[in-house]
């Protein structure tokens, strides 16, 4: 019998601890040794935990604000959603503002004219061209949503909620992500959402 092979995307339940079941999310593919697991809630701590936020605040930086949501069911089996504490969160490594240059196929290209976290210029020193970042960067003031979430949205209130494109995935570090907010403390939360840079439709 070959060995189990988990995929990216599932879950499984720690029951261990019968007291404090941990919920797990598989986010690198592999078999029972090679296979990586991040925990998404339970268990009392915040090691690795994978959590929902709303982004409140951009700043064309390396990092944003976001609040921390708890998402949960009420008596009626209908999703809720509350606010928590604000966070600063560290942008996937590729999608920074800092990012001046990389090697792609041979190629070197530099970056430029970073603008309002969703546009920058590329250049192999012979082609120009304006990128875009998609999905773009916004915020939860764009589409009139204000923090704290009082009362908490429940229904599909909640669904339209999580389902904007201002909602994003983080994942904790407890050691931090190598990274300074704007008042100079650590980082301990990074994106990660599929977000690319694509060349823009319009080039004027």
């Amino acid at each position: 019998m070959s060995a189990a092979y988990y995929r990216v995307g599932q879950y499984y339940v720690d029951t261990s601890t019968p007291s404090a079941p941990k919920l797990y999310r598989c986010t690198t593919a592999g078999d029972k040794t090679t296979s990586v697991w991040a925990l998404v809630s339970g268990g009392g701590g915040i090691g690795n935990e994978v959590a929902y936020f709303a982004i409140t605040s951009i700043s064309n930086n390396d990092f944003f604000i976001a609040v921390k949501l708890s998402i949960g069911i009420n008596g009626l089996g209908q999703p809720t959603v509350s606010s928590g504490v604000a966070y600063a969160i560290a942008k996937p490594a590729r999608q920074r503002t800092s990012v001046a240059s990389e090697t792609i196929d041979g190629t070197s290209v530099t970056y430029s004219s970073y603008t309002s976290d969703n546009q920058r210029t590329a250049s192999d020193g012979t082609n120009t061209e304006i990128q875009m970042c998609f999905p773009r960067y916004t915020t939860a003031a764009t589409f009139g949503y204000s923090f704290p979430l009082s009362p908490p949205l429940e229904g599909s209130d909640a669904l339209v909620f999580l389902r904007s494109q201002f909602i994003i995935k983080a994942t904790n570090f407890p050691d931090g992500v190598g990274m300074l907010d704007g008042s100079a403390a650590p980082i301990y939360w990074e994106e990660n959402n599929g977000r690319v840079w694509a060349r823009r439709y319009n080039q004027t």
